[in-house]
């Protein structure tokens, strides 16, 4: 009987999860049948181990989307209707953030670590610290973190995931960024100009300038003072490139003043006979890799005239994606464009159109299902997917698909994912999820 016992003993760490302790240390290794689908987790801090209440808790299924929960007085909290597969669990509080990675069915613990910082000093060329207002900015300028320097010059602010850079507004001298760390200030230059408004208000000034230790451009952010006349003054590091945003329209700052920018998207939309398509839908985005600024619209939008013709706004100088639809036409997505190109021909194909219902496994309709039509795989990236959700009888649309054949995808929390990989265009199709 000893000799059995200590044999066992020996193999424990290899039998994780047949026999009590085996394996590596967790709260709970092995999922129980009754918590299918329910996580609960435990959040206390990582200095001195007491549960910590009103941590937000969100849970991301990678496939299906994320839900949210708060932790109570005992620092735990419960998420149910998760589907049996790899979550990610993000904890954030006022005693710091953690991650992990759990399958339902367990209880688990997570250690609250003290939020990352990003800290630096704002000096002068010649080292002096300068008083200044900084702030915490993400890709497209917005403002996450705001903090003044103490009498050293000192910035200390609470870091982002969205963070890209810290910027800093001097009481004197041109504002600076860096992407972290130390700010250097310097007089800069001034612009000046006039802009077509009543005043006095205010306008925001966006810039790129070049980051003092990493080789690439972070974003700038400012204020400035507009008089009763619309004329403006204020100083700016010497290779920024500035705009101004005003009524979703960009207006560069140069050493000439403002200007509005000339560039345009101009093209013609035909069918396969080269026929002109009236009532065409454009849509473009500026595409971010290359753009100098990029807190401007995201989505800029026009319709084509009788004889096919569209042409943009003025819009900054630049490369952008289009998106054109018409009725009766298969949606296209052209994946790079620049301003002013020359004799740009866009050819719309027919689509068609797929309708279909969803059920469950008895025959049930399944409302609010996510179903996206994905068209036949293009190596050009030509036929964009559309998408819809059902109605509460289950059924759904979905139009201006393109391609030889279509492809529908259809999600809803609960319930696995199902893909019908291949069907005929401008048919009807049922679509069964099954529960998980």
């Amino acid at each position: 009987m000893i000799l059995l016992f200590l044999l066992l003993f020996r193999l424990n760490p290899f039998l994780a999860g047949v026999l009590p302790g085996g394996g590596r240390w967790q709260d709970d290794p092995t999922p129980d049948v009754h918590r299918q689908g329910v996580l609960e987790v435990l959040v206390f801090r990582a200095e001195d181990r007491q549960p910590v209440q009103g941590v937000t808790l969100q849970v991301t299924d990678p496939d299906s989307g994320s839900q949210s929960a708060t932790s109570d007085e005992e620092g735990r909290a419960r998420i149910a209707g998760l589907a049996s597969r790899p979550h990610r669990i993000d904890a954030q509080g006022a005693g710091g953030i953690a991650s992990a990675w759990s399958v339902p069915g367990k209880r688990i613990q997570m250690s609250l670590s003290p939020r990352p910082r990003r800290r630096g000093r704002v000096l002068d060329q010649n080292g002096t610290p300068r008083p200044a207002t900084v702030r915490l900015l993400d890709a497209e300028a917005r403002v996450l973190a705001t903090a003044r320097t103490d009498k050293r010059g000192r910035y200390d602010l609470p870091d982002h995931d969205d963070a890209v850079a810290v910027c800093a507004t001097p009481d004197r001298g041109a504002p600076g960024a860096a992407a972290r760390g130390d700010i250097a200030i310097e007089e800069g230059v001034e612009r000046s100009g006039r802009l077509p408004m009543a005043g006095p208000e205010t306008v925001e000034i966006f810039a790129m300038v070049p980051d003092s230790v990493e080789d690439r451009l972070v974003p700038l952010r400012v204020v400035w003072s507009v008089a009763r006349d619309g004329t403006f003054r204020g100083r700016l590091p010497r290779e920024a490139r500035a705009f101004i945003l005003r009524d979703g329209h960009p207006i560069a700052l140069d050493s000439r003043g403002a200007r509005a920018l000339v560039g345009h998207l101009v093209g013609r939309i035909i069918d396969a006979r080269e026929q002109p398509v009236e009532g065409a839908r454009v849509e473009a985005r500026p595409l971010r890799e290359g753009m100098p600024v990029v807190p401007f619209p995201d989505l800029w939008q026009a319709t084509s005239d009788a004889q096919g013709h569209f042409r943009s706004i003025p819009l900054p100088m630049g490369h952008y994606a289009l998106v054109v639809s018409a009725a009766g036409f298969a949606r296209i997505r052209l994946p790079e464009v620049a301003t002013d190109m020359a004799d740009l021909r866009i050819t719309l194909r027919p689509g068609y159109r797929v309708r279909g219902r969803v059920l469950d496994e008895r025959g049930d309709p399944v409302g609010g299902a996510l179903v996206v039509g994905l068209g036949t795989p293009d190596p050009n990236a030509r036929f964009p997917a559309a998408q819809t959700r059902t109605t509460d009888d289950g059924r759904f649309v979905l139009d201006r698909l393109g391609g030889d054949f279509a492809r529908v995808q259809v999600k809803k929390a609960g319930y696995r994912t199902t893909t019908m990989m291949r069907f005929a265009r401008n048919g009807n199709v049922t679509v069964t999820l099954r529960r998980q």
